[in-house]
């Protein structure tokens, strides 16, 4: 009979058999090393060993199914978590990654990852129903927006007074609207000197000759009152310009935070009270998928410029100027991130994928496929054969 290191006979393997196999109700037969013949004493052995390795890969991937219970998942969880947390007090960010790799993933992620298109269709799809949907025509804009917060943006919007002025100064300096303002008062002159002039209306036949005139004109020279029209318009341009670039300071003063928010306080009568669907009214279906594609292309334009590629590059290597040398459980708490959270998320997201893996047997399957090449190695025969 062998004798172990223990100094008794067959205690590695008792040990081992009480350890695995026991547990889970199997009948172990003990049975002693005797010595016969060489040959046949090695072949025995070999069998023996290669048994008992079966057997206690068997006993391991049974031991590890009743580890991934919902009780033990949970705790399994709770303990891996608190542990990490625990050895990240000592640990600092740069210890764990640098700007570089950040960077990169940025890069391949975010920059040069293809966006799918069933990505966009599925973005189409769900905004649709959200247009469309009863929760929206049961819901007004106050439901979800209330008249607090919409205050606070028209008084900060009221007291930043560049950015009030900047845009006036831009509406009112930009040619498109002088056009506006000179294409109306064209327009109510000449209306008014064709159909509303009270001295043309009382004179008898007036009023006929000039529109007997106004037609024998056009017929003549179709092409030649456009191109008055157009004389007369730049004419009135030009004074329309000037007019309200001199009323510019008038704007700014009309514009002033009073004013602002009575003409808020009016809109806001007016649209808090409507259903979010009766917002969403003036958007089509064919509208919404419009604006989804153009936002796609600008996102995919977008990421290539050099300016997002700076910008991303920037404030990665700021971030890690900041928390580089922090350890990690301070810039976890800074993000309000704790160990609570991170269990409860990964559970509540991992116990059921675990219970459907370990029902249709894959976790089996996978815990056998990652055990075995031990229990089959040499080290673990070498073990065995000491036993």
């Amino acid at each position: 009979m062998r004798i172990s290191p223990s100094g008794r006979p067959g205690f590695l393997k008792t040990r081992l058999f009480s350890i695995f196999i026991t547990p889970y109700g199997r009948n172990v037969t003990m049975t002693t090393n005797i010595r016969k013949s060489p040959k046949v004493a090695s072949t025995k052995s070999q069998d023996t060993n290669t048994d008992l390795s079966s057997q206690l890969l068997d006993a391991h991937v049974q031991f590890e199914l009743r580890r991934f219970s919902k009780t033990g998942v949970e705790k399994t969880v709770r303990e891996e978590v608190e542990a990490v947390f625990k050895w990240l007090e000592g640990v600092c960010l740069k210890d764990l990654s640098s700007p570089e790799q950040i960077i990169g993933v940025i890069k391949r992620d975010v920059v040069d990852l293809p966006v799918a298109g069933g990505l966009t269709e599925l973005i189409g799809e769900m905004s649709r129903m959200v247009i469309a949907s009863k929760t929206s025509a049961a819901t007004n804009l106050e439901d979800i927006f209330s008249r607090r917060s919409f205050d606070a943006i028209v008084d900060k919007a009221s007291s930043m007074e560049k950015v009030r002025k900047a845009a006036i100064k831009r509406t009112v300096r930009n040619p498109a609207y002088s056009k506006l303002i000179a294409e109306a008062i064209y327009t109510v002159a000449k209306e008014f000197v064709f159909q509303e002039n009270l001295v043309v209306q009382k004179l008898p036949g007036l009023s006929s000759l000039i529109k007997i005139g106004q037609g024998a004109f056009r017929m003549a020279v179709p092409s030649l009152e456009p191109a008055i029209d157009a004389q007369i318009k730049e004419r009135i341009e030009t004074q329309v310009e000037t007019a309200i670039h001199e009323s510019e300071e008038f704007l700014m003063g009309f514009l002033d935070g009073d004013r602002i928010a009575g003409i808020s306080d009016g809109t806001w009568k007016h649209i808090s009270s409507m259903s979010l669907r009766d917002h969403y009214s003036n958007i089509g279906p064919d509208d919404m998928e419009d604006l989804i594609v153009i936002g796609y292309e600008f996102w995919m334009e977008f990421r290539e410029t050099e300016y997002f590629e700076k910008t991303y590059t920037e404030l990665v290597h700021y971030f890690y100027e900041k928390y580089g040398d922090k350890e990690m459980d301070v810039l976890l708490e800074d993000v309000g991130v704790t160990s609570e959270m991170v269990v409860l998320e990964i559970t509540e997201f991992v116990t059921p994928i675990i219970a459907k893996a370990k029902t249709s047997g894959y976790l089996e399957e996978r815990l056998r496929q990652r055990l075995k090449p031990f229990y089959q190695s040499k080290a673990a025969k070498n073990l065995l054969a000491c036993i």
